[in-house]
């Protein structure tokens, strides 16, 4: 199985802003968005994981990921 971890967890304070950089809009899609895209486009990978904390997860995340069905 072939995995793509995406660290999306910094808070880019150099970036002077109150959200971090991954999740700010630049021509309507968040710059992780178009990190999970190209993702996506890569035929060898059975699974993405994002790395970021909870809080990312419910305010940024939460209309673009589902979470994994729970076994």
């Amino acid at each position: 199985m072939n995995i793509i971890a995406i660290l999306a967890n910094g808070v880019g304070e150099r970036f002077a802003s109150n959200i971090p950089k991954q999740f700010h809009n630049i021509n309507g899609k968040m710059v992780i968005e178009y990190v999970i895209d190209a993702a996506l486009l890569s035929k060898k990978a059975n699974k993405i994981i994002i790395a970021t904390d909870i809080e990312a997860n419910s305010v940024y995340l939460a209309d673009i990921c589902t979470p994994p069905p729970l076994h």
